[in-house]
């Protein structure tokens, strides 16, 4: 068990600017060496220390998903398995929307979630870092998604009805100002819709739960604190069933909060978590065995569903189909 305190951060806490830590973990998914901290402040946890700016554009740009997918653009099972999770998340999205809503996706990956807003009646776009994926969204599929960085983004102030970022903020090296960017692309009472990996998540195999991709590691507590600092109130913080992943739901704020982030209570219970959820009491929970149930079900389902080499347009209109969205006119998602 890792419990060395009091140690000095390379970088201060991008939440509460404290530069004193917990060492949570020394390893990365893989096995590779990555120093993992903790804030015990707030509980916001993070790596460090941090590959530089440059580092990163160019990991993103060219590396990232040949890393992580081993392609340099989808194969047709990730746009299927994308296609699926994109029709449900653009499902509760869309709750929260009007008719014709501007909406902006961060990260937009291959377009999945842009196509299905398109066709629910929004008037949706992207930005993607990876050249391949951004080239595939705008070849393949005819969206309008740009390749580039959220700090280069040309997004006029005030644009935007919504933003939305599933599974980018852990990515980025500056949450807050990435967020603070994104506010100034709102329009007064804009939507802020995140979704991250939950760093709290007992599901998740503790020599799985850290990724050198994965920058910061957020619990639904430091998630509402960050939407804070960066000017927006909190509507709503919820997890998934399996409490894998937290999602924030978020509305523009007039004001900005200028105080540092504290929570020592949050802290503890993800420090709990992070220290006590060890490899032996995993194997006494249903997560290690519901897992290869899942993927294997989902690995018959992706080879059923992609037979014959469907285009990935077909492979998303059968994702709305599967979602009873296929039929949906304009803006018709129905009320939260």
């Amino acid at each position: 068990m890792i419990s060395d305190r009091n140690l000095a951060s390379t970088v201060p806490c991008a939440l509460c600017a404290n530069d004193r830590v917990e060492l949570v973990g020394e390893l990365d998914r893989d096995g590779r060496p990555l120093r993992v901290v903790l804030c015990p402040r707030c509980g916001l946890v993070w790596n460090d220390p941090r590959p530089g700016a440059e580092e990163l554009a160019e990991y993103y740009r060219d590396e990232y998903r040949r890393d992580y997918k081993q392609t340099v653009e989808p194969l047709p099972k990730h746009t299927l398995r994308a296609a699926r999770v994109a029709a449900a998340r653009c499902r509760e999205v869309g709750r929260h929307l009007g008719p014709g809503a501007r909406v902006l996706d961060l990260g937009a990956g291959g377009g999945e979630v842009v196509y299905v807003l398109r066709r629910l009646g929004f008037e949706a776009r992207g930005i993607e870092p990876n050249e391949g994926y951004a080239r595939f969204a705008r070849e393949r599929l005819g969206l309008p998604v740009e390749s580039g960085f959220w700090q280069q983004a040309p997004v006029p102030a005030g644009s935007e009805d919504a933003v939305t970022l599933f599974h980018v903020l852990e990515h980025l090296d500056d949450p807050v100002g990435a967020l603070s960017l994104v506010r100034g692309w709102l329009r007064k009472d804009g939507l802020l819709w995140i979704e991250v990996p939950n760093i709290a998540a007992r599901c998740i195999a503790p020599a799985h739960r850290f990724h050198r991709a994965h920058l910061f590691g957020f619990s639904p507590s430091t998630l509402a604190g960050i939407g804070k600092r960066a000017g927006f109130r909190v509507e709503r913080i919820f997890t998934s069933p399996d409490g894998g992943n937290v999602t924030g739901v978020f509305r523009r704020s007039e004001t900005v909060s200028t105080g540092p982030f504290e929570d020592p209570a949050a802290a503890g219970d993800v420090r709990r978590v992070l220290k006590g959820h060890t490899p032996l009491r995993h194997l006494f929970t249903i997560a290690p065995y519901l897992r290869p149930l899942r993927k294997a079900l989902q690995a018959v389902g992706e080879f059923s569903g992609t037979r014959g080499t469907p285009s990935p347009r077909t492979l998303l209109e059968r994702a709305l189909t599967r979602e009873g969205l296929a039929t949906v006119k304009a803006g018709g998602v129905s009320g939260a």
